[in-house]
C-alpha cells in the first residue's frame, strides 16, 4: 500500500469480495488499516466477486448466472454492517453489477439490524454511498431500480469484460442504451460523466463524445 501510494500513479484498487483461508468479507476487522490507508488516499475501489466460498455447483448452473451477485451482496452487507462504508467516507466503492442484490433487498437486512428510525436512515444512506456500475445489470428491469436507488454520480457504465463474452455484454449494453430514464441527461452521466469525475486524469487523454462509453 506505501509502495502504491508513492511514485506508482495507480486510478484506483480492485478488491475482490473476501480474502483468506478463513472467507473474511471486506468489512471484517483484519482489514481496517486497509480501508484506513485507502481513505487517507480517496481511493477510488471497485468490488468484484470471486467464487463462492462452497464451489459445488447447484443444479449444474455454473456460479457466474446467480452466485456471483450474492457474493457481492455478502460483501456489501458486511461493509455495512461493520460500518466500513461509514468510517471510511473519502474511500469511493464501486460495487459490481449493480451491488448484487443489495437495492432490492437492501430493506430486509435493513429491518433486521437497525432499531430506531435514526439507524434505519444511517443504515440506507450508507448503502446509497457506494457507486454502482452496470456490468451485466443493464435490463430495464434493473435501470428501473437504479435510477432511483443510486445516488447521482454513483451509478456507471460496466461491460465486466474480459469475464463476460461479447454476447453478453451486447446483450446488456444494447438493453442500457434503450432504456428511457426519466431524466434524459442520465444516460451521458451514466456510460461517461460519472466516471470522469471519480478518474479525472482521463479527461485529457479521451476526446469529448456525448454519446461515448468511458
Amino acid at each position: 500500500m506505501a509502495k502504491g501510494g508513492s511514485g506508482i500513479t495507480a486510478d484506483g484498487v480492485l478488491l475482490f469480495t473476501r480474502y483468506g483461508e478463513d472467507n473474511h468479507y471486506l468489512g471484517h476487522p483484519d482489514f481496517k488499516d486497509i480501508w484506513a490507508a485507502l481513505n487517507r488516499r480517496s481511493a477510488v475501489v471497485l468490488v468484484h466477486p470471486t467464487h463462492p466460498v462452497d464451489t459445488s455447483q447447484v443444479s449444474g448452473l455454473p456460479q457466474p448466472v446467480i452466485r456471483y451477485p450474492f457474493e457481492t451482496t455478502q460483501a456489501a452487507l458486511d461493509m455495512l454492517y461493520n460500518r466500513t462504508v461509514r468510517n471510511n467516507p473519502d474511500c469511493k466503492i464501486i460495487l459490481s453489477h449493480a451491488g448484487g442484490t443489495l437495492p432490492f433487498l437492501l430493506s430486509r437486512p435493513a429491518s433486521m439490524l437497525t432499531k430506531t428510525p435514526e439507524e434505519l436512515d444511517a443504515f440506507w444512506d450508507d448503502a446509497r454511498n457506494f457507486y454502482y456500475d452496470t456490468a451485466v445489470a443493464g435490463s430495464e428491469n434493473v435501470m428501473r431500480v437504479m435510477e432511483k436507488f443510486a445516488k447521482p454520480g454513483h451509478l456507471l457504465y460496466g461491460s465486466d469484460t474480459p469475464y463476460a463474452n461479447n454476447d453478453i455484454i451486447n446483450f446488456h449494453t444494447s438493453r442500457q442504451d434503450n432504456y428511457q430514464f426519466e431524466d434524459a441527461s442520465l444516460a451521458g452521466h451514466i456510460n461517461r460523466g460519472n466516471a470522469l469525475a471519480l478518474f479525472p486524469r482521463l479527461k485529457k487523454d479521451r476526446p469529448h463524445r456525448k454519446d461515448a462509453y468511458l
